[in-house]
């Protein structure tokens, strides 16, 4: 017969009666958490703050549920998570089972920062891998930049778009996933990739395009991983730039593409060919 026990949280001390024998242990790569089986108590001993695998957690209301049958604790409710200079609130499911690391993954609460950019939780799992040693966060989702929203793939459970390494930051990357407007301007999502470039502290998008405007259609390059033709930094938009990539026709006059620069200009809100 499954058995769940109560608990009871008193000064940061989880309590559980259980077993008939005294020892402390820990879960490698967790602090601020530890464990004490001693007599008919089972004690949980948990600070303000923890760290798991480098990131941050700060309980905001949990609970933890205790089976006897597999001697597993559940640990869920509402924490935020620090890592690398951001802050997400969330919603935290953590599973031990024989004083093993058996789950710990994390539903996003509402729209998020990193690096200084705005992000939609809509559509995206975040979770620790134990295969990798990484957070992981994978999905669809959006961001928003100088008033204007792009739909980006962040990737899969396979292949994650951002990770997480010992509370740094590695990697934001993924691909646009529709059309979108930047300044009024109609993008096509033809071939585009997006990533964050910690170096220069830049969000980046570069590949093939097309855009629209008074009924025209005209194709364009938008730069490669090391020259991409549109940078954001700090959530706001610091340069478009490509090259005419085929022949168009504006208003009916056919025009090639020899050697054709296409940019916005912002100091006058103008795209200029």
């Amino acid at each position: 017969m499954k058995t769940v026990r109560r608990l009871l949280l008193v000064m940061g001390m989880l309590f559980l009666p259980t077993l008939s024998f005294s020892q402390t242990f820990s879960i490698s790569g967790i602090t601020g958490i530890s464990f004490n089986e001693s007599g008919t108590n089972y004690t949980m001993n948990v600070t303000n703050t923890f760290t798991a695998f480098g990131v941050t957690i700060v309980p905001q209301s949990v609970s933890l549920n205790y089976t006897a049958a597999s001697n597993s604790f559940s640990i869920t409710g509402t924490v935020q998570n620090q890592f690398d200079g951001n802050t997400i609130n969330s919603t935290m499911n953590f599973t031990i089972a024989n004083r093993s690391l058996t789950g710990l993954s994390f539903n996003i609460g509402g729209d998020f920062t990193l690096k200084g950019l705005n992000f939609s939780s809509t559509g995206l799992t975040f979770k620790y891998d134990t295969g990798s040693s990484l957070f992981e966060m994978f999905g669809n989702s959006s961001f928003t930049f100088s008033g204007n929203t792009v739909a980006v793939g962040l990737g899969t459970d396979a292949s994650p778009g951002i990770e997480i390494n010992n509370g740094s930051l590695q990697k934001i990357a993924g691909a646009i996933t529709s059309n979108f407007k930047i300044n009024n301007l109609d993008f096509t999502s033809n071939n585009l990739t997006f990533k964050y470039e910690s170096t220069g502290s830049i969000y980046e998008i570069f590949g093939n395009t097309s855009v629209q405007f008074g009924g025209n259609t005209v194709a364009v390059g938008l730069g490669t991983d090391a020259s991409p033709g549109i940078e954001i930094n700090n959530g706001s938009l610091q340069k478009i730039a490509g090259a005419i990539t085929s022949n168009f026709k504006i208003n009916n006059l056919d025009f090639t593409s020899n050697n054709l620069t296409f940019k916005y200009e912002s100091t006058g809100s103008i795209y200029e060919i």
